[in-house]
């Protein structure tokens, strides 16, 4: 979904198979929410992407989901990237029981001035970016995003299960299981 007033609703659908741009080894998402385009996706599996499962970016762009499941994700052509989601530059997400593994980078990334909402949220299996061997965390927020968590699993992450940095307001994560 591109520019304001642009809405893609998915339900009981499976995105899978995506693969980078042979021009430039960019992209390969397997959904995109952005300058303002807002996605609703229940339950939908994505599986065996490039890049990110999805991105979700600038103002008024937004993720509602619930019942998702996002796997194997990849880096791109360039072994940077891999990430399960992405919500940037003012952007929102809200994730009701839905399950991330296998991925490059990061599992969910909130980053500038964006707000993130979990509830029953597992992020699994998070290695380290294929190009540099950085990051493999479960869970990033960082340049002023913030993001709230209830019921959140994170386990088997290659650096950090949880990092907040650059001005990044602490997640507020009650009853978690964390293991890395």
């Amino acid at each position: 979904a591109y520019g304001a007033g642009s809405t893609l609703r998915l339900e009981d659908c499976v995105l899978r198979d995506t693969r980078p741009r042979a021009s430039d080894g960019g992209m390969g998402a397997g959904a995109a929410a952005t300058e303002g385009g807002v996605v609703n996706l229940r339950r939908v599996a994505i599986v065996r992407v490039a890049a990110a499962g999805i991105v979700v970016d600038g103002v008024g762009s937004g993720l509602d989901a619930e019942d998702l499941t996002v796997s194997d994700v990849s880096a791109q052509g360039d072994g940077t990237n891999g990430s399960g989601v992405v919500v940037d530059r003012g952007a929102t997400l809200r994730l009701t029981r839905a399950s991330f593994e296998h991925m490059r980078l990061t599992g969910i990334y909130t980053g500038e001035a964006t707000v993130s909402t979990l509830a029953d949220v597992a992020v699994r299996g998070v290695e380290s970016q294929v190009l540099d061997g950085y990051f493999g965390f479960g869970l990033e927020v960082a340049s002023g995003g913030a993001l709230d968590a209830v019921r959140l699993e994170i386990a088997d992450t290659r650096g950090a299960a949880l990092s907040a940095y650059e001005g990044a307001t602490p997640p507020t994560v009650p009853p978690a299981v964390v293991s890395s």
